[in-house]
């Protein structure tokens, strides 16, 4: 039977990562979007990342959790002036910022689309996944897949003699 006295109690998206032992000392960084924390949890594992839900999910209540905790909270585009005001009344942190790393790095067209901080660091990433991509050793491996796809024996050959791709360098 449904409780009439029941009401929900919303909180930080990974906010049970707080209590794992290996988390303690963690500095926890906070952003709008739960897939925001996702991808930089993969890309800065050294944080503890948790997502409030949205630009105005960011109150006292909900934060409480993160007292004695040092806490970088990183806005979307247009949420920075918002977020620091709202932090100046996080007293219980141990120390708790506002990021400007969107506000220095963002370009005019990121202004406009309102970016996250998860935008940032997927184009980041794409840009040093193409300049791996593009290195001469990687462009011989490129050019072996198409020929062993041309010509599946040349992959026989390869593995039989344990060839491996070389690239003059000099």
């Amino acid at each position: 039977m449904f409780n009439q006295d029941w009401t929900l109690a919303q909180c930080l998206f990974g906010e049970h990562l707080l209590s794992l032992p290996a988390n303690q000392d963690k500095v926890v960084a906070v952003v709008e979007s739960e897939k925001t924390a996702l991808v930089c949890s993969v890309q800065y594992p050294d944080c503890v990342w948790l997502a409030t839900g949205g630009k105005s999910q960011l109150s006292v209540d909900k934060m409480k959790v993160l007292a004695n905790r040092t806490v970088v909270f990183f806005p979307d585009m247009d949420g920075y002036h918002e977020w620091t005001e709202c932090v100046k009344a996080f007293t219980f942190c141990r120390n708790a910022k506002v990021s400007d790393v969107l506000e220095q790095n963002a370009t005019e067209a990121d202004r406009l689309a309102k970016i996250d901080i998860a935008g940032l660091v997927l184009r980041e990433w794409q840009s040093l996944r193409r300049y791996h991509e593009d290195t001469p050793l990687a462009r011989v491996r490129r050019m072996i897949q198409e020929m062993t796809e041309r010509n599946p024996v040349l992959q026989t050959l390869i593995d039989t003699f344990g060839l491996v791709p070389v690239v003059d360098d000099g």
